[in-house]
């Protein structure tokens, strides 16, 4: 006499609980892979920024068009009304090491919603920040302004850290800490504002390694872009300076 093979609804349930529990065990692996999601109180979607290890800070992938064509201190309006930041030179710089080590290492980027990103994506990021790649390249102001002061080589550093009850830029000076000071191709190693440190051994562009720093200059602001024949991080451009492919990598704080 053959067996009867069990069924419910008139499906067989034979090999149903193994395949319930491989589907149980392969959620337990999916969440392993992400982390919880950060709050904020701008309105954006999370899926499009990116935690930064290490820093408090979050940053978006590639930057909106909403960003681009405006001058230094109205791109700081235009990002701050939506409750977000022009990010300084050490949120940025933090940002591109992180891309190029987790590129270069194979290591996990999330984004601000929990999820993991893609190889492919890490990809096409690690290639906008590093090339032409995209839109032409990363293009982007950054929070900083280098006006005469004590610092380093007789300079500070202003920030802009919001708007007023009137709508005006608030702003912060601090000393500049040494830097290289010259136009040169610079490791990525940074001090604490995310100025390079180290001159790269080669001098010329090597992808994911090095990057070309243009060396502070008297009213002059941050800005980072990316070409097909080099990276780099500048802090030399006139704040009246505008183009329709320089925008912002708006960026914000986790709360």
């Amino acid at each position: 006499m053959s067996k009867i093979k069990p069924t419910f609804c008139g499906e067989s349930v034979v090999g149903y609980m193994e395949k319930a529990l491989a589907e149980a065990e392969k959620k337990k692996v999916e969440v392993k892979e992400g982390i919880n999601p950060l709050t904020t109180k701008a309105n954006i979607d999370l899926s499009n920024y990116l935690i930064i290890p290490g820093i408090n800070s979050c940053i978006v992938k590639i930057e909106e068009d909403w960003t681009k064509g405006k001058q230094y201190e109205a791109s700081h309006k235009v990002v701050l009304e939506r409750g977000l930041e022009v990010p300084t030179a050490a949120i940025f710089t933090s940002h591109l090491a992180n891309i190029i080590n987790a590129y270069n290492s194979n290591l996990d980027v999330y984004q601000a919603d929990g999820n993991k990103i893609s190889r492919e994506e890490l990809e096409n990021i690690y290639k906008h920040l590093t090339t032409n790649h995209i839109n032409g390249g990363a293009w982007t102001w950054l929070n900083g302004k280098f006006t005469p002061g004590s610092g380093f080589n007789n300079f500070d550093l202003e920030t802009i850290t919001g708007l007023d009850s009137n709508g005006n830029l608030t702003t912060k000076r601090e000393h500049l800490k040494k830097c290289l000071f010259e136009n040169c191709y610079v490791e990525l190693e940074f001090n604490k504002q995310g100025l390079p440190i180290k001159k790269s051994r080669k001098q010329e562009y090597v992808q994911g390694k090095n990057i070309y720093f243009y060396y502070p200059r008297e009213n002059c602001v941050a800005w980072s872009g990316a070409g097909s024949d080099r990276s780099g991080l500048g802090c030399d451009w006139d704040p009246d300076y505008s183009n329709s492919s320089l925008g912002v990598s708006a960026s914000f704080q986790r709360s």
